[in-house]
């Protein structure tokens, strides 16, 4: 093997090493609303959970940020 294939191989093992921890040795955080366990794994549903993390509740619909609290909306204001 070439030294920059191995390089990169040993960059991609370490890589999904650490996301695979994260996945893993993540807590559990509760919907502020209803109380139900979140997933582990998310699935965002808007561009500001894929951006900034976050859930939408699977039993009471609610948004949530990454530690479970309900996002507030902010009402649009126009110039």
């Amino acid at each position: 093997m070439t030294p920059w294939i191995m390089s990169a191989a040993i960059g991609a093992i370490a890589t999904a090493t650490v996301l695979l921890s994260a996945i893993v040795f993540r807590k559990h955080s509760a919907c502020g609303e209803c109380g139900i366990r979140l997933p582990k794994i998310r699935v965002p549903t808007s561009l500001r959970q894929a951006l900034w993390g976050g859930f939408t509740c699977q039993n009471c619909g609610t948004e949530l940020d990454a530690s479970g609290q309900k996002i507030r909306s902010v009402p649009f204001r126009s110039n």
